[in-house]
């Protein structure tokens, strides 16, 4: 998740790696999609990359 995060940081998107929502250790592997704007085009595309570099990570 860490990984993730610096990566979407690299592209401008910002996600929450699951350690920073939690007291324990349960969610490291974890990520929290945050946003408060209507859904956009924006956003869809800003998911797209997530997805694409989540399937990065996992190789």
């Amino acid at each position: 998740a860490m990984r993730l995060y610096q990566l979407a940081l690299e592209q401008g998107i910002t996600i929450g790696p699951g350690y920073m929502f939690s007291i324990t250790d349960n969610y490291r592997n974890f990520i929290r999609l945050n946003y408060s704007s209507p859904w956009s085009p924006e956003i869809e595309q800003a998911v797209i990359a997530v997805g694409k570099l989540a399937a990065s990570c996992m190789r």
